[in-house]
């Protein structure tokens, strides 16, 4: 053991590092709305049958992270550090298995630069410290591929299953992957294509075993896939002349020093990609060319799931939001890792990786103060306030008000009967539907308090605000008390 401890001392260091990133102080933040619906969606009190009912209802993705957290709870508590914690042990092993894909693609050192470069990238970071499935998509999505590369080198049953296991569960963590998939199996045919004649029909059969394997692995999310193909957000904006830029930098932390290591670290692994001479168009000598094989492997990988998501959104519901695109983030590292290795000067290729490891970490720990800024909205912070100073109960109202039933409800109900908009509410009081009555009612998440005259007017003239919350980050609250 002590001999595979001081043969892979370094991968280790990065290791701890990664996980030192992702720990460190993640109770920090408040939950936010989306951690909110994990916390309650995963809640231990439910019955499978309610689960069920409530993901049905109120999530739009697959059961598999909730269920997976459902159980830690009873192990480690329910509280959302554990639920944080969860995602956290999934981004370290994803520096792990990025590692697994650098060696299997060129060698040692490439698995060690991109584990590295991804160990402390802020995206990565962010989504490793949130109750959210996203980065299980990047591990799924680093599994796949792993399992892709070892199918197509040797193209057996026993590969094909394994392969066919782990694409299928991508789509368990965002349907958005389901363009990867495309991605994979656009790669797969081409290289039945380039594969000799006597070859071609097991890679074929193969391949399809994967697909079926990988069907029977995804069913499980089908009721809710149809559910989501008829989903209209109406906020998803499209994405315009520099909207996969713009994601490109929010996977760097909008850092320029990163974005501009980054892109020369590109454009030169592109240059001397294109210097390769033409080679024979069998798969054998593709696969030992390790330029062209991970060019071919990136590209796929990369330019279908922009090229298919530019024209689904274009031409019906746009999907274009960084987070959806989480799983593209170790292709951009890969291909960065690759510009890093072609760097034949040791002490060069050792400044730009130290470059971008000081960088990224004086714009995490300095620059950004990510773990001591208060980036989330601060519910948790206001809810408390909220229960110190309620003495006779009165009731909480608030377009939230499901999700604020973690902090307030015992039991949560599958829909909240004081789920209003404030002006909703004021008008339901106005009709008589609501009877008039003390209440708070609390908002945010860019929900910013804003009411017109009349229905101020209507406030002031039966309620006294007792008191008004309107210092806490990205939410607030008001106490209206009932005029005798």
């Amino acid at each position: 053991m002590l001999k595979d401890i001081k043969s892979n001392i370094w991968l280790l260091l990065i290791l701890v590092g990664g996980a030192i990133l992702r720990i460190y102080n993640i109770g920090f933040q408040s939950l936010w709305i989306d951690e909110l619906h994990t916390l309650i969606e995963s809640s231990p009190a439910h019955s499978f049958e309610k689960f069920h009912l409530i993901m049905m209802i109120r999530e739009g993705m697959g059961h598999l992270y909730f269920l997976l957290l459902k159980y830690s709870y009873a192990i480690f508590g329910y509280t959302p550090v554990t639920a944080r914690m969860f995602s956290a042990i999934v981004g370290i092993a994803s520096i792990y298995v990025i590692y697994l894909i650098g060696k299997l693609i060129y060698n040692k050192r490439l698995g060690l630069i991109a584990a590295l470069i991804l160990s402390v990238n802020y995206f990565h970071i962010y989504y490793s410290q949130e109750a959210r499935p996203y980065v299980l998509l990047v591990l799924f999505t680093l599994l796949s591929f792993y399992r892709l590369i070892l199918f197509l080198k040797k193209s057996n049953w026993k590969n094909a299953i394994y392969y066919g296991i782990f694409s299928g569960l991508i789509v368990h963590a965002q349907f958005v992957g389901l363009l990867t998939l495309f991605s994979q199996g656009l790669l797969i045919l081409f290289v039945v294509y380039t594969k000799k004649p006597e070859e071609r029909l097991k890679t074929f059969l193969n391949g399809l075993l994967a697909g079926v394997v990988a069907l029977v692995t995804m069913a499980p999310t089908y009721l809710l896939f149809k559910k989501m193909m008829g989903y209209k957000s109406g906020w998803l904006t499209l994405p315009g002349p520099d909207g996969f830029t713009n994601i490109f930098k929010m996977f760097l932390g909008n850092t320029e020093l990163l974005y501009m290591i980054f892109t020369l670290l590109i454009v030169f692994y592109f240059v001397r990609l294109f210097q390769q001479k033409d080679i024979n168009l069998h798969w054998s000598a593709i696969y030992k060319n390790k330029l062209v094989f991970s060019g071919l492997l990136l590209f796929t990988w990369v330019f279908f799931s922009i090229w298919i998501a530019i024209i689904k959104s274009y031409t019906s519901e746009s999907m274009i939001l960084d987070r959806y695109f989480i799983g593209l983030l170790p292709a951009f590292i890969l291909a960065v890792a690759i510009g890093v290795h072609l760097i034949k000067n040791k002490i060069v290729r050792s400044l730009v990786l130290t470059a971008i490891v000081l960088f990224s970490v004086v714009d995490i720990t300095i620059v950004k103060k990510y773990y001591s800024t208060v980036t989330k909205p601060q519910f948790r912070e206001i809810t408390t306030e909220i229960k110190n100073n309620n003495p006779h109960n009165h009731k909480v109202v608030s377009a939230y008000r499901w999700l604020f039933g973690y902090y307030f409800d015992k039991e949560i109900p599958i829909y909240a009967p004081d789920e209003y908009t404030l002006e909703n509410y004021v008008e339901a009081m106005r009709n008589g539907s609501v009877v008039k009555e003390s209440f708070w009612y609390m908002d945010g998440n860019f929900r910013p308090y804003v009411l017109g005259p009349n229905d101020e007017a209507f406030l002031n003239e039966h309620f006294v605000v007792q008191e008004n919350y309107m210092g806490y980050y990205n939410t607030w609250a008001k106490h209206y008390i009932k005029k005798e």
